[in-house]
């Protein structure tokens, strides 16, 4: 779960930097089309039922106990442990943010996005599409394993 630390970690960092350094609502552009800019969300992707902040508490907790879950159900070997990982951080780090400031803060912008994301979105979306990949990755070769790797009880 050392994946999972080192997210939640980057995801903390990069938010309180962003509470220090950025006023709020004032872009400050980057790279290609990307900018940083500081936002709060009492909701979920692009602002979804911000009306309803604990029910977005719980279903993260909810979500990190389903990470959790899988995580020792599923064999899909080391690397996915590592996803795994870094899923939970990602979770963790915007839980964190709801149960100090009440709100998740975003900061990224980037172009064919509608919204403004977090470290820990990223590690949350990028983490799902891995795990994914391998699970199909794993189907298309029939399930086995790999080398030294066994099913989980």
């Amino acid at each position: 779960m050392a994946g999972g630390i080192l997210t939640l970690a980057l995801d903390q960092a990069s938010k309180a930097w962003v509470r220090f350094a950025l006023p709020p609502g004032k872009a400050v552009p980057l790279v290609a089309g990307a900018a940083l800019l500081r936002t709060t969300n009492a909701g979920i992707t692009l602002g979804l039922g911000a009306a309803y902040p604990e029910v977005w508490a719980l279903a993260g907790l909810l979500a990190a106990a389903a990470v959790i879950a899988a995580r020792s159900r599923l064999a899909l070997g080391p690397g996915a442990d590592a996803i795994f990982g870094v899923i939970l951080g990602g979770i963790v780090g915007n839980l964190l943010d709801r149960w100090i400031f009440g709100r998740v803060t975003d900061f990224l912008k980037v172009p064919l996005w509608p919204g403004v994301m977090n470290v820990a979105d990223i590690a949350i979306r990028a983490g799902i599409v891995a795990l994914v990949a391998i699970a199909l990755v794993r189907r298309r070769r029939g399930g086995e394993r790999a080398a030294g790797e066994v099913a989980r009880p």
